[in-house]
């Protein structure tokens, strides 16, 4: 005996569109970050910030362009996976910096600054 069913069709294309877009989210790259996270105890705000590969030397250009990273606040980085160097400043003056931060692909790093230095 024979059913008639008109929406197993619609039904099956649906299936395979979503199995489809599944695959497709699962093999993208998402992108390897740095996020600095200015703890709410700092008491500083962050102006200036800086990040090299480990193996430069130069820090190149700042990279805020005239943002800030207030107390309770982050600010991330789009950065290849590898060794980075992250170089901070607050508008008091203290330069902090975090040599050696490992970067894997796909994930974010985050380095928290206290004021002072980073945790």
């Amino acid at each position: 005996m024979f059913y008639h069913r008109p929406h197993l069709k619609k039904y099956i294309i649906t299936c395979f569109f979503v199995v489809l877009l599944i695959f497709t989210i699962g093999s993208c790259d998402l992108g390897s970050y740095i996020e600095i996270y200015n703890l709410p105890s700092s008491g500083e705000t962050i102006r200036y910030v800086h990040i090299k590969d480990s193996s430069g030397v130069d820090w190149g250009t700042e990279l805020l362009e005239g943002d800030t990273i207030p107390p309770g606040s982050s600010h991330s980085f789009d950065v290849d996976p590898g060794l980075w160097d992250v170089q901070v400043e607050d508008f008091v003056g203290w330069t902090a910096t975090h040599l050696g931060i490992p970067v894997d692909s796909d994930s974010i790093t985050t380095i928290e600054y206290n004021g002072i230095d980073f945790n």
